[in-house]
């Protein structure tokens, strides 16, 4: 007698002979990786396990039979969650697998457990001088080394520095583009979560796996919400993430955080403590810049992705050698500084027109000018040191 091929037959199947072992499931997250493209992709391995299944079943598929499958899959591939980054020295990019280490390009394996891959190829030759001239262009004198750093920690497998990369300035400062060129090299490997997105439930489980957080232009004024997550997120600390309709479970996120914004979020004095305070790290775009070009299409062709992964790796390498201390980045005195004047409200400018202007109704000032002027008031009195207000609008 023929025997019925079982749930357990066809995931072996799957295991052996489609995917060739080429599968691991950590046991915390229940989140199956599957080998593919030279590295173990997670992102959709769920879907992509159900077509294989559908496929492979067609008409006698159903729903409880693809579930048990999938259970079978999952059991005969679990891993200690930990090993999600032991290859932490490691990146796929299209020309092989790239060692940190020893910056030599590796063949792909199986026997790899490299999580993420960029659509770059690499070329150590190449340089990054056009990218660093274009970055220190836009940011403030002493920046450049420190963003490139930042951006250079997305490439470590921990979050030893602790910080936040926060770029501020004015308007057209460059600064939505250049994080747009950012997410363009990260490929689908960011999030984009808003500070207070990042402590809620379901949302902050798109932090699982991922290598940052990038969220461009900040609500002006926004208010955190979130200070110990904040903490927590920076500190390799242990969060609890849950996907809709999934059990929740323990993970520790590495991926950095880059925010931009005209101004700082606004914090309750009574929730923030220095912890909170020093997590903080600004990149300052003091410029603004009329004459429009193409920025991101020049910086985002496959010679200046080559140039923008060189000028990574450079900062993750003095990273290393600073043991993870960011070059020139703010003082704890200088960060609680710049929260402070981030409170600059409306009741601040009735003030200020109290003071210097009586009511009359057959003079005016043209408002766009009387905005300056109090601007240009509160810099002389050293309340605006930074570029927080921006925009007359505001108010």
């Amino acid at each position: 007698k023929k025997r019925e091929i079982t749930p357990y037959d066809v995931a072996k199947q799957i295991l052996c002979v489609t995917y060739k072992n080429g599968i691991k499931t950590p046991m915390n997250s229940d989140i199956p990786y599957i080998y593919t493209d030279g590295y173990y992709e997670s992102k959709n391995s769920i879907n992509i396990l159900k077509k294989t299944i559908q496929k492979m079943l067609r008409s006698s598929s159903n729903t409880h039979m693809v579930r048990e499958i999938l259970g079978h899959i999952k059991r005969e591939t679990y891993i200690d969650d930990e090993h999600l980054r032991d290859n932490g020295t490691y990146v796929c990019v299209n020309n092989g697998i790239l060692n940190l280490n020893t910056l030599q390009l590796e063949t792909p394996s199986v026997n790899k457990f490299v999580t993420w891959k960029i659509d770059v190829t690499y070329d150590r030759s190449a340089g990054f001088e056009d990218v660093r001239k274009y970055v220190a262009g836009m940011v403030k004198p002493g920046h450049e080394i420190k963003l490139r750093q930042h951006c250079g920690n997305i490439l470590a497998n921990h979050y030893l520095t602790k910080k936040i990369c926060f770029l501020v300035g004015g308007e057209d400062g460059g600064k939505s583009t250049f994080l747009n060129i950012l997410e363009n090299f990260m490929g689908r490997n960011f999030c984009s979560l808003n500070l207070n997105q990042i402590g809620e439930k379901f949302t902050n489980a798109k932090l699982y796996n991922t290598r940052a957080n990038i969220c461009s232009d900040i609500p002006y004024k926004m208010k955190v919400k979130y200070y110990g997550v904040i903490k927590n997120i920076t500190g390799s600390d242990t969060l609890t993430l849950q996907f809709k309709y999934k059990d929740a479970f323990d993970y520790k996120p590495f991926a950095k955080q880059f925010f931009s914004a005209n101004g700082i979020p606004m914090i309750d004095v009574n929730q923030a403590d220095n912890a909170f305070f020093i997590r903080w790290d600004f990149v300052d775009f003091p410029y603004n810049f009329t004459i429009k070009e193409n920025v991101f299409e020049k910086y985002t062709t496959p010679e200046m992705k080559a140039q923008f992964l060189n000028w990574m790796i450079d900062g993750y390498q003095t990273l290393e050698i600073n043991n993870w201390e960011i070059d020139n980045s703010c003082s704890l005195d200088e960060i609680k500084e710049r929260f402070i004047h981030s409170v600059y409200t409306i009741t601040d400018f009735d003030k200020w027109l109290d003071t210097y202007y009586l009511i009359d109704e057959h003079h005016w000032v043209d408002r766009y000018e009387l905005w300056e002027e109090c601007k240009q008031y509160h810099r002389d009195d050293g309340k605006l040191d930074y570029s927080y207000l921006t925009n007359f609008d505001d108010f």
